[in-house]
């Protein structure tokens, strides 16, 4: 095996500034600004590549030690109320202006092309079903994924959030409590290839615009119950695509669970949990006009019966 070394150096200086203002009783006011990083992954920073060949699918993944971390400036500002115990009614608006953003680079092209040694397209083609020749070798495309730096973009949005027990209520009504969130994000930004040259201005790869939840509960001493919704709207999962696509994605989903517990002695605790009640399923497409399904993963419901003993 050779040993391959790469070594690269960074320094940043991140400050940060948060304030708090409460102009009235229960009322708080924030602001905050920093500049934050989010270094790569090893797996993305290592400095080989992997060569493998599945069926009739031939790939080339590699990492890129030169990266630098993603970089971004903040800028947030929220207002919260509460209006009654363990009550609350937040709204926040925020910006990120990120630099440097770390995208994939999937393209498809000969093996000759990379720069890697045949030896490489040889060993991966012997190891798979056909062995080298004519329907596996340095000759035919194979598919490249290469994480780079691009220059990035803006983000922003806004958040709601919304806490309330249901004490108001008459006894028996009054353990009831309700807890939703809904959050709006719109991100532009801009991917490029090797030369730096942008190829396109998309939304940010795995960023839902628009992401609700919502919890009914109840609680009391022995017993609690609660259900909840998760909401996502469709997002991006490979903003250039692949194959002659435009781009990848997976479409909206929705999801109820409910779970429940019993406290039968000091000691014994039973429960019952319900996952994925709404059978959603993990729906991807490619090409932005024919949204052509290329993968389907369904779990189905899911149901976990459990018991705790405390010793």
């Amino acid at each position: 095996d050779q040993q391959i070394t790469a070594k690269h150096e960074y320094s940043e200086f991140l400050p940060s500034l948060n304030l708090v203002f409460e102009p009235l009783e229960d009322v708080i006011i924030r602001f905050g600004y920093a500049e934050v990083m989010a270094r790569a992954g090893l797996g993305s920073i290592r400095p080989n590549s992997s060569v493998s060949v599945s069926g009739s699918s031939r790939s080339i993944s590699g990492g890129n030690p030169t990266l630098e971390p993603t970089k971004a400036k903040t800028y947030d500002l929220g207002l919260e109320l509460y209006f009654d115990n363990e009550s609350l009614l937040g709204v926040a608006v925020f910006r990120k202006d990120i630099d440097s953003y770390v995208q994939g680079l999937r393209q498809t092209k000969l093996f000759t092309e990379t720069g890697l040694p045949v030896e490489a397209a040889i060993d991966a083609c012997n190891a798979g079903p056909d062995g080298y020749g004519a329907n596996c070798n340095e000759n035919m495309q194979w598919d490249t994924n290469t994480p780079l730096n691009g220059p990035g973009g803006n983000l922003y949005g806004f958040e709601v959030q919304y806490q309330m027990p249901f004490t108001f209520l008459p006894e028996g009504w009054d353990k009831f409590g309700f807890i939703g969130n809904y959050t709006y994000v719109k991100a532009q930004m801009d991917y490029v290839n090797t030369d730096g040259q942008i190829l396109a201005t998309r939304d940010l790869q795995g960023l839902s615009e628009s992401t609700r939840s919502a919890t009914l509960y109840y609680e009391d001493d022995k017993f609690s119950a609660r259900v909840s919704l998760t909401d996502r709207s469709d997002y991006l999962t490979n903003a250039l695509g692949r194959n002659g696509n435009d781009m990848e994605g997976t479409n909206a989903t929705r999801n109820i669970d409910a779970a429940m517990s019993y406290q039968l002695t000091e000691k014994w605790k039973v429960s019952l949990e319900a996952l994925n009640l709404t059978d959603e399923v993990d729906d991807q497409w490619v090409d932005s006009s024919g949204n052509r399904l290329t993968y389907y993963h369904a779990t189905g419901r899911q149901y976990y019966l459990g018991a705790q003993y405390k010793f």
